[in-house]
């Protein structure tokens, strides 16, 4: 049957119509456990952001049968600032699948984008996605790394069944041989008496001045500010954030933004969404992840994530508290949209100047699949 269908902007009233095919196609979503509804979660995360987001639909005789989403970011490349378009929850039904729906939303995006000067749109590669970005865009030259400290090898692996979990364990277990090796010849790192960690619900205009000092220390980091992290991690809907801010002498001087995603409830899976210091503050870094690490272990969580850029000072203090490299690969994709200088500054950037967390992802996965 041939169908007659157009492509449009989102208008209001499309709201549970949205919601409704991003549940059919991801069989459930947004997959984190939250405490209001799944359009609740909609509005926070597209009409209810600090910037601009893209919203396009397909439809056919007043029904949606596909939609395409987007956010804006700030992101610093070298000296410079561009806006940045990141793709999310994109979804065609099924039954109108290879019909080229997906291809045109995205050229109709990519309309607006550039009508609004968006300079470079990322892409985060799933299982279904990775092919096809793979042959049409260059991927982001930094190696990103998802490293994970798990307490129990069996209980994770019958959780999370893979290919040859002999092979798993066996690595696994000298791994954690020769991480108590080195506990016993290297120190601990030192927590300076004067720094206190505390539980915050929101963050207040100490932490501006936070993220400028830390903005200067990055060539590649997606820019921070009050706004935008009371908004990411502190309004409810967005899911059961914890934030854990770092403080000498009522200054702030740095915090980790930690999550346990329940949507399995017999197998919770923890993050460390988001953790930044002041320049030169590897200590306030290593009290921040073993306080991350005593607090996922007070709520029976038996693997916590951690993504951090190999080469990044974050990750020798990531593996001195037992974190190491879970081998499993995160696939990161751009489109400069014409923008030849982009490229350029990507070529000259340090691994140890890229900042990039879990919490520049649109959602937490339930699992971390191998791709």
């Amino acid at each position: 049957m041939k169908y007659t269908y157009k492509i449009r902007p989102y208008q209001l009233g499309d709201e549970e119509k949205i919601d409704s095919l991003l549940n059919l196609v991801f069989k459930g979503w947004p997959k984190i456990d939250l405490d209001c509804n799944s359009i609740e979660h909609w509005r926070w995360k597209y009409k209810d952001s600090t910037e601009k987001s893209y919203i396009v639909v397909t439809e056919i005789d007043e029904n949606i049968i596909g939609c395409h989403h987007g956010m804006t970011f700030r992101i610093k490349f070298g000296d410079k600032f561009f806006k940045c378009h990141y793709g999310a929850d994109m979804a065609v039904n099924p039954s109108f699948r290879r019909r080229g729906i997906s291809n045109r939303q995205i050229e109709f995006l990519n309309t607006l984008r550039r009508k609004d000067g968006i300079d470079v749109v990322l892409m985060i590669a799933n299982p279904n996605t990775l092919d096809n970005l793979s042959r049409k865009f260059p991927r982001l030259p930094f190696a990103v790394l998802n490293l994970v400290k798990i307490k129990d090898i069996g209980k994770q692996l019958d959780n999370t069944p893979v290919q040859n979990p002999w092979l798993i364990r066996m690595g696994f277990t000298l791994q954690k041989l020769l991480w108590n090796i080195s506990n016993l010849i290297n120190r601990q790192d030192v927590v300076p008496p004067q720094l206190q960690i505390r539980g915050i619900g929101i963050f207040d205009n100490r932490i501006d001045s936070f993220c400028r000092e830390v903005l200067k220390n990055y060539d590649f980091i997606f820019v921070r500010h009050r706004e935008y992290l009371n908004w990411r991690f502190c309004d409810p809907r967005a899911g059961n954030f914890i934030v854990r801010q770092a403080e000498e002498n009522e200054d702030v001087v740095g915090y980790s933004i930690l999550r346990i995603n329940k949507y399995k409830k017999d197998y919770p899976i923890g993050y460390i969404v988001d953790l930044h210091a002041l320049p030169g503050r590897d200590d306030v870094v290593g009290a921040l992840v073993s306080d991350a690490v005593s607090f996922f272990e007070n709520n029976d969580v038996n693997i916590i994530n951690c993504q951090v850029v190999k080469g990044h000072s974050h990750a020798k203090i990531l593996k001195r508290n037992g974190f190491f490299d879970s081998q499993i690969k995160i696939h990161l994709f751009y489109s400069s949209l014409g923008q030849k200088e982009f490229s350029k500054i990507l070529e000259k950037i340090p691994a140890g100047k890229v900042y990039l967390s879990w919490g520049d992802h649109d959602s937490l996965p339930v699992d971390i699949p191998r791709y």
